[in-house]
């Protein structure tokens, strides 16, 4: 594991934490209650290719991975649903809200296309996907872009579970558009 400087921790739980290397521009993950492997990181390799998700780089350790740093997120879409600060009035638009419906579908249909490849009843599924999961970000424009993070829910599993958090998900955004748009 690379040594940094406890300044350039992001995140810290009991679950994970995230160090980001501001000389690489590359945020490590290491994860605390499971382990990753190398058939983790090509299939999450291929999912990354199509999907809007954070882009994982390399495994360091079957704990360890190195990520993409993501510039300017402004939060997660959980943490801006329900503390609306005046600051924040220019993302809720028909349009964000409508981008942000397709990141979550665009990525489910990216798993269930490469579902199709896995063998008999197992399917590529997230986990663990909520609004907390999702990135608020906006670019040098004022532009904002969602992106699912926390690349280590994803998984390969024996049936189609998962399902209820991608409808779960869904249905909080749709509330949250009928108050505010």
């Amino acid at each position: 594991m690379v040594r940094m400087k406890k300044k350039n921790i992001i995140h810290n739980s009991t679950e994970s934490k995230i160090i980001y290397d501001p000389s690489s521009n590359i945020a490590y993950k290491t994860v605390k209650t499971k382990e990753i492997n190398e058939q983790w990181i090509a299939m999450y390799k291929e999912f990354q290719k199509t999907a809007p998700v954070v882009k994982i780089i390399d495994m360091i350790d079957s704990n360890t991975y190195t990520m993409e740093y993501i510039p300017n997120i402004i939060a997660t879409v959980d943490s801006l649903t329900r503390h609306w600060a005046k600051e924040h009035n220019f993302i809720r638009t028909k349009n964000n809200f409508i981008n942000l419906h397709n990141c979550i579908t665009e990525s489910w249909q990216c798993a269930m296309r490469i579902s199709k490849g896995l063998e008999q009843e197992m399917f590529w599924a997230n986990e663990d996907l909520k609004l907390a999961n999702i990135a608020v970000i906006k670019d040098k424009h004022d532009k904002i872009t969602f992106k699912l993070i926390d690349a280590d829910s994803w998984a390969i599993h024996d049936g189609y579970q998962s399902v209820d958090t991608f409808y779960q998900s869904q249905l909080k955004i749709a509330l949250v558009m009928q108050r505010f748009i």
